[in-house]
């Protein structure tokens, strides 16, 4: 009998400097209820598959280990594990990320199991350093918890974080149309499962800072922010390629084009800043692919974010 029920999913590579925080952060937990723990671990060059074997043998069976002897990348990682929940819900991890409230589980847990119109339950989490050093406290700053729709992702994108509990159902991982539409792209999974959740239901954030983002450092190269960075146009590209999946896959229920719109901003932002780079010829090609419509909206959006960041800046200095 089948007693899980939170299947605590990690992915990793790379991620020796990390990866104790993760899993300790995991194993702290306070339930009332039984979960396990399946990490998938990507041929790390590094000292990651020890760690995690080191693990294996204090937790035993409460730690499944899926250690893959080639690079799969994280889609193909994302996958192997999926194949092996148990749970009716799903926690999800990143391996450099890590837990700071060891009532989180069962919190999230709660709320999902007294209100079945919430697909997942997210909270407010700090972001910090490469080295673990706090770098905000309080990223969303909430003063009460909040309900996201599926309008709010159209419009603000990732304003909640993918420390996330969610129902384990939302996704059919062995339907065929899922599957090709889930795996045709390496990674960006997060924007496939976090359509999805806001397709089944509201998503629930609580105002606690329950867990922590780990900002890729300068040495982080095999991190996907990294790679963003360094590899936008393309990355821009898969972006709308997944998206026009989505849509597909969803029989064009909805419109995503906006969150084309806000992907390309985003890049184009990030040029203005000096934290993304690529050529000027690139994104007018990027440009000429999208409709007038959406060039339209993309300068709206780079224009309202250049806004936003000014007053920020501006707020900053009043209050020293």
């Amino acid at each position: 009998m089948n007693d899980i029920a939170v299947s605590v999913t990690i992915i990793t590579y790379k991620h020796e400097n990390y990866i104790r925080q993760a899993l300790d952060s995991v194993f702290m937990q306070k339930t009332n209820f039984n979960y396990e723990v399946i990490v998938g671990e990507d041929a790390s060059p590094d000292n990651t598959r020890q760690i995690l074997l080191e693990y294996k043998e204090k937790y035993g069976d409460k730690l499944v280990l899926i250690l893959h002897d080639e690079n799969v990348g994280p889609s193909g990682n994302s996958r192997s594990v999926q194949k092996m929940i148990r749970g009716k819900y799903v926690a999800s991890l990143e391996g450099d990320d890590f837990w700071t409230d060891e009532y989180k589980l069962q919190k999230q847990y709660d709320i999902l199991e007294n209100n079945p119109q919430y697909s997942a339950v997210c909270s407010d989490f700090k972001s910090v350093s490469s080295e673990g050093v706090t770098v905000i406290e309080s990223e969303l700053n909430l003063k009460k918890d909040i309900v996201k729709t599926m309008r709010d992702w159209l419009n603000e994108g990732y304003s909640v974080h993918t420390c996330t509990v969610f129902r384990r159902n939302i996704f059919p991982i062995h339907d065929e149309k899922y599957i090709k539409m889930r795996y045709a792209e390496r990674t960006m999974g997060d924007l496939i499962a976090f359509t999805l959740l806001y397709d089944a239901g509201d998503i629930y954030v609580l105002r606690d800072v329950m867990s922590a983002h780990r900002i890729a450092g300068a040495n982080d190269t095999s991190s996907f922010a990294y790679s963003q960075k360094t590899r936008a146009i393309e990355y821009t590209y898969m972006f709308m390629r997944i998206i026009r999946n989505l849509e597909k896959y969803l029989d064009y229920k909805y419109d995503l084009s906006p969150r084309i719109c806000s992907r390309i901003a985003t890049v184009k932002l990030g040029k203005l800043l000096g934290s993304v780079t690529y050529k000027s010829s690139e994104m007018r090609e990027v440009m000429k692919s999208i409709s007038f419509k959406m060039r339209i909206n993309v300068y709206y959006r780079l224009v309202k974010a250049i806004i936003k960041k000014a007053f920020k800046k501006l707020r900053s200095l009043y209050a020293r």
